[in-house]
């Protein structure tokens, strides 16, 4: 995406990628609430194209792993050790029109057993995404019973950027559109 994105190499590119925080605090099934937290990998455009997609997959699984309980209670602690805590902020994503990207993962959410009231849904998937979301990443489940468990992915880039995504020939293994 970066290279689609045609970004110079000095320019600096974050990952920022939500990270089930609820399991990693040992919060327990009865929590009512969601807890989220970020995990935002981030290099040069240069260092970035350098790697392979297999060595960026690395650094991103590091980073992933490196937002643990520990590292989420001292924030937590942090944050409650702030006045007003209304005042404390995260990075800004700047995911859009950006050298940046916003990965979430719902793969693992109940959604297609979630009931309203008119019973469960009949597709889960996100909204018609238009331009002003431009580097967005979403996982989504497949519906429940789907052989390999594999999940589907919603990727939101301006058309041109997607073009070249698509004939990218270190990419092309891992789509199927």
């Amino acid at each position: 995406v970066t290279r689609a994105r045609g970004c110079s190499g000095v320019c600096q590119s974050l990952l920022s990628c939500a990270v089930d925080a609820r399991s990693r605090l040992g919060l327990s099934e009865s929590y009512p609430y969601n807890a989220v937290a970020f995990a935002c990998p981030h290099s040069s455009v240069r260092e970035l194209l350098e790697q392979s997609v297999e060595e960026a997959s690395i650094r991103h699984r590091l980073a992933l792993n490196s937002v643990d309980g520990a590292l989420l209670q001292r924030t937590v602690r942090w944050i409650g050790q702030q006045s007003p805590r209304s005042t404390v902020t995260g990075p800004a994503l700047g995911a859009f029109m950006s050298a940046n990207l916003l990965i979430s993962n719902w793969s693992r959410f109940p959604l297609h057993s979630i009931d309203l009231g008119q019973g469960p849904p009949s597709y889960v998937g996100c909204p018609k995404l238009t331009m002003a979301f431009d580097g967005i990443i979403v996982a989504l489940p497949f519906e429940p019973g789907f052989v390999n468990r594999r999940i589907r992915v919603t990727v939101s880039l301006l058309r041109a950027h997607l073009d070249k995504v698509l004939a990218d020939p270190e990419l092309v293994p891992f789509l199927c559109h």
